[in-house]
């Protein structure tokens, strides 16, 4: 079963790209659901990187691994973490203010 985040995926490329409003709906319900606690049992992370995770101890930042065999999770200085659930981190402020 596609989650909602792959089915907006999918309309988003179905859609007609001289559809200008469309699209910029689509994108918008797009860049919302990525904004979502995802399960780590719905999905994971389409590659190594950065980002929020929740787990039974809070909420944290965490880098997501990958290595031949396997993915895990890890908390710079306090290891490596189960997480119930992950999102991407949000996107730097945009006036150079940070």
């Amino acid at each position: 079963m596609l989650s909602d985040a792959d089915i907006v995926a999918n309309l988003l490329v179905l859609s007609d790209e001289h559809d200008e409003p469309l699209s910029g709906v689509l994108r918008e319900a797009a860049t919302r659901l990525d904004r979502r606690w995802i399960p780590v049992v719905e999905r994971l992370p389409d590659s190594a990187g950065s980002f929020l995770v929740c787990t039974r101890d809070g909420v944290a930042e965490a880098l997501f691994l990958v290595d031949r065999m396997d993915v895990y999770w890890t908390v710079p200085d306090y290891g490596d973490v189960a997480p119930t659930h992950w999102m991407p981190l949000p996107e730097p402020p945009k006036d150079g203010n940070a």
